[in-house]
């Protein structure tokens, strides 16, 4: 018997488009799932919607807030409950492929090493529609946190022996989780479009907003430790904050210098990190870029930053 897969599917006045985000899950091609929906004290009419499906499939697990306690509250509350020995995430507006489940329950069960993995997403709306190309390897994955989150979190399966529960920056549950977690943790991104993302005003604000707030929280860290006062230049911020394409050969040149001029001039000049993280540098040094170096040694020190001081 295939091992048992716990879908956890938040959801806040979502009626628009939860009957298509439902019945994606239900129609998916591996069938040994529970799904877990948990209905944030939604005033539409999200909480008849779930129920009729409950009527109808005993996969489905409702759970109802008594009030509206947010995101991170809910997610963390359906992972209590959740009984598989792999978590799968979904939201509200999205559409997950017939096949999605399947193949990312096997990709982890062939590769043991491997404690998380997302997908490549098709971002759709009224009047857009491409394919978003995440970083597949682990190595590449964590050389990018810095500039933007590398998973696309509503796409993401993951053991949950390895993720108990999610860290609470304000909007950032996923960035800040992957974050916080990728010093002891291995990520992967399937390279294929496994779940439809739509595009609409609601979570493109919400997007932009965690953005900008997971990258001043490193930033923040890194000044309160430094005792030194330092912001990103907004033509920096800009960069950053791109989702909808891949940096320009200029655009990366121009973080490099920035990295190699500031940030990382006061790193090597303020902090002293074990022999471990070095250790650790030394062999993602081998097989990655300058730039992705870079990076990834000021994302490990300021991992090993925050867990001295969490």
């Amino acid at each position: 018997m295939n091992k048992l897969i716990s879908v956890i599917l938040p959801v806040y006045n979502g009626e628009d488009f939860l009957d298509e985000a439902i019945n994606s899950i239900l129609n998916q091609i591996y069938r040994n799932f529970e799904l877990i929906i948990i209905n944030d004290s939604s005033t539409d009419s999200s909480e008849s919607i779930i129920l009729k499906y409950a009527d109808i499939d005993k996969r489905i697990v409702p759970i109802r807030n008594e009030s509206n306690k947010g995101l991170i509250f809910s997610l963390n509350k359906a992972l209590t409950k959740a009984k598989g020995k792999y978590i799968a995430r979904m939201d509200q507006d999205d559409i997950s492929l017939p096949d999605r489940l399947k193949i990312q329950y096997n990709y982890l069960s062939l590769h043991h090493d491997i404690d998380l993995c997302g997908s490549w997403i098709q971002v759709f709306s009224k009047d857009i529609n491409y394919i978003h190309k995440y970083p597949v390897e682990d190595k590449e994955i964590k050389s990018k946190f810095l500039f933007e989150n590398p998973i696309a979190h509503p796409s993401v399966m993951f053991r949950k022996k390895s993720i108990k529960k999610y860290k609470n920056y304000k909007d950032i549950e996923d960035y800040a989780t992957w974050l916080l977690n990728s010093h002891r943790l291995k990520y992967h991104n399937i390279d294929r479009v496994l779940l439809n993302y739509r595009y609409h005003e609601s979570n493109t604000c919400k997007r932009d907003n965690s953005q900008k707030e997971s990258i001043e929280k490193v930033i923040n860290v890194f000044n309160k430790f430094f005792k030194v006062n330092y912001n990103i230049p907004k033509v920096y911020s800009k960069i950053f904050l791109k989702q909808e394409k891949y940096f320009s050969k200029d655009e990366l040149r121009s973080i490099e210098v920035f990295f190699l001029n500031n940030i990382n001039k006061f790193i090597d000049n303020h902090f002293i990190y074990s022999e471990i993280l070095n250790n650790i540098l030394k062999v993602y040094a081998r097989n990655i870029s300058l730039l992705s170096f870079l990076s990834l040694k000021l994302i490990i020190k300021l991992i090993y930053l925050k867990i001295k001081t969490y």
